[in-house]
């Protein structure tokens, strides 16, 4: 929407006028509700980008994993990438999942997917 000729988030621009300003520009209007097209004030509540990646996990409305729309695994194949570990060599992994040696080799350092076990 725009304020004042000036193009603003409907949802930050609400969470300041019900509870002023950010407390700094890194501060993101996050949903207590868990649903990100809700502008109720009473919902919106100002926090940091690790305590909203936060609520999103605990409201199930993050797109981490398969849900991510550039996932190319499956969180079936992942655990199946992992269990490969050690009886295949990672190129020949890679090849069978159709991903890189890099992400093969991150999947099995749990810096990708560190969620699943």
């Amino acid at each position: 929407m725009k304020v004042a000729g000036e193009r603003v988030l409907v949802n930050r621009y609400v969470c300041e006028i019900a509870h002023g300003p950010a407390p700094s520009p890194e501060h993101e209007a996050a949903h207590e509700c868990g649903n990100p097209s809700c502008f109720y004030a009473d919902c919106l509540r100002w926090a940091t980008t690790v305590e909203n990646n936060a609520d999103k996990l605990k409201h199930d409305t993050h797109n981490r994993g398969e849900r991510h729309n550039l996932a190319k695994l499956t969180e079936h194949e992942v655990l199946q990438i992992r269990e490969l570990e050690g009886s295949a060599s990672r190129n020949e992994i890679a090849d069978r999942f159709g991903v890189s040696y890099r992400h093969v080799y991150s999947i099995h350092k749990r810096a990708a997917w560190p969620w699943l076990e």
